[in-house]
């Protein structure tokens, strides 16, 4: 149903065996069947809260999420629209790491 497609503003910690690990991230950007199906998962299944959900006409919607009210990192939920952003959806693979992720995202805003 989700499916990760860019992240923006992303910065990036060496580690050993020049290995890049993503220590911050702005926003990310989450193609998704159904806006409203795909905010009440983010809020009612993982805890998010909603840090805009604003219409700008028939079919535009700008909806973002976030693990916290003052979190830096915000998703981006945005409805695919077009036969390759439907088939990106089709991947999955991605939410499974989902959880992983998350406590990447709460470790580092709980550091502040």
């Amino acid at each position: 149903m989700y499916n990760l497609i860019m992240a923006s503003d992303v910065k990036l910690l060496k580690k050993e065996g020049n290995e890049d690990m993503i220590v911050k991230a702005a926003q990310f950007t989450i193609l998704v069947k159904d806006q409203q199906e795909a905010k009440q998962f983010y809020t009612e299944r993982l805890g998010f809260v909603v840090c805009s959900d604003m219409e700008f006409g028939p079919g535009s919607r700008y909806v973002t999420v976030a693990p916290r009210e003052e979190n830096e990192t915000l998703f981006e939920l945005v409805k695919a629209d077009t036969p390759a952003q439907i088939a990106l959806i089709a991947n999955r693979a991605l939410i499974k790491s989902w959880s992983c992720l998350k406590q990447t995202i709460l470790k580092e805003t709980t550091k502040k």
